[in-house]
Formats: C-alpha cells, sequence, structure tokens
C-alpha cells in the first residue's frame, strides 16, 4: 500500500491548504518522480553477502509489478492539468549502478516504459532516467544522498529546458532510505515539494 508520508516531511504541515490547490490545478504540470525497486515492482528481497540488491520486500516474487503503480504515476502526472497543457514525463530516481547499466538500464523498450506509455495520454511516459553507483550498492546509507543529488539535476535539467512545473512529487518506499531522500528535497526546496509517497514494505532502514 502507498501512504502520503507524515513529517519529519516539513512542507505542507504548515501550508496545507496552499499546497492543496498547488496539486489539484494550475496551467503548468507536476514533476513526478519515483524509485523502481520496491516502488513499481518487487525486489523479492534479494540479497549478495548480505546486501540487499534492490530492496527489502519478500511479499511479492522479485519482478512483480505492484498493482495500480503505474496508473498512480500516471493519474498524479496529470493532476489539474489545463486541457492544453501537456504532463511532464516521470522521471526516474533509482539507485541502481550506472557501472551496471549494461544489465540494468531501464531503456524505453524496458516494460516499465512500456506499461507507463500505456497509461498515459498524448505520448506521455518515462523522461529522464537518473542512476546511483556502486559506491552507494555498497555502502547504502548514502542511498539518499544519492537521490537527493539526481533530484538536483533534474530539477535544472527542467529549468534549463525551460519546462512550466508547478511542483514535484516523490514516489518511493519504506525500504532503504528513500524516506530519508523525501525528507532532504521537502527541507531543502519546501515550496516546490507538494507530496511523497512511500509503499510501505517494512523498513530496514537505520
Amino acid at each position: 500500500d502507498f501512504k502520503r508520508s507524515g513529517r519529519p516531511l516539513p512542507a505542507s504541515e504548515h501550508k496545507s491548504s496552499t499546497r492543496a490547490r498547488a496539486i489539484g490545478s494550475g496551467e503548468h504540470a507536476i514533476q513526478v518522480m519515483s524509485d523502481i525497486d520496491d516502488t513499481v515492482k518487487s525486489s523479492g528481497g534479494a540479497k549478495i553477502a548480505d546486501v540487499y540488491l534492490g530492496g527489502i520486500d519478500t511479499r511479492y516474487p522479485r519482478g512483480d509489478f505492484y498493482p495500480g503503480v503505474f496508473q498512480f504515476g500516471a493519474e498524479l502526472s496529470k493532476a489539474g492539468l489545463q486541457s492544453d497543457t501537456s504532463a511532464v514525463p516521470l522521471a526516474i530516481l533509482t539507485a541502481r549502478a550506472k557501472e551496471f547499466k549494461f544489465a540494468l538500464e531501464i531503456k524505453p523498450t524496458h516494460k516499465i516504459c512500456s506499461n507507463y506509455r500505456k497509461r498515459g495520454e498524448n505520448g506521455w511516459g518515462v523522461g529522464s532516467v537518473l542512476y546511483g553507483s556502486v559506491r552507494e550498492w555498497i555502502f547504502q546509507e548514502m542511498m539518499a544522498e544519492r537521490k537527493f543529488q539526481n533530484f538536483e539535476i533534474l530539477r535544472q535539467e527542467n529549468e534549463r529546458e525551460g519546462k512550466k512545473i508547478r511542483g514535484y512529487v516523490f514516489i518511493g518506499d519504506t525500504g532503504l532510505y528513500d524516506r530519508q531522500a523525501g525528507e532532504m528535497m521537502c527541507e531543502s526546496y519546501p515550496d516546490q515539494m507538494l507530496a511523497v509517497f512511500l509503499h510501505d514494505v517494512g523498513a530496514r532502514e537505520g
């Protein structure tokens, strides 16, 4: 189950009415950002030498997509858009190591991308994919910092490309440091973060 994260994510507590309007309607689009493992699909809790390969969820078989997750991302991306405004492609912030992209790269032909396209309108689907590194795979407590850095890279990309972004929404899970990543986003950019949603897979984080 997905749940909207409570605070310490600070932004919406003090601006609840403003944020309800912001996420609900406007000329500008929402940039949805999503993790993959244990957020979109189950990691199966697989390990090598007691190090999790992608997450902790053993409730679903490894590789199974979670029910409704693609529609969830699509609906958030087009929330409140006016008829003449296009949704911004979903961005992926993943801890998957860029050094292993030969095996783990999320290409346009990947099932994840094709499933998002099926739920979208007017060619909507996956846009930017930002990866982690082997360092975070070994020292997993660094995953939050990496995802926050990738969020900042994405913001800069959107600014360079002149995209009109109403705000940002991050979708992650409770397993490996997405909560901390969401906290960093909200603390650093309280006026731009609209929401953080976490898939409840239990907790392994410190």
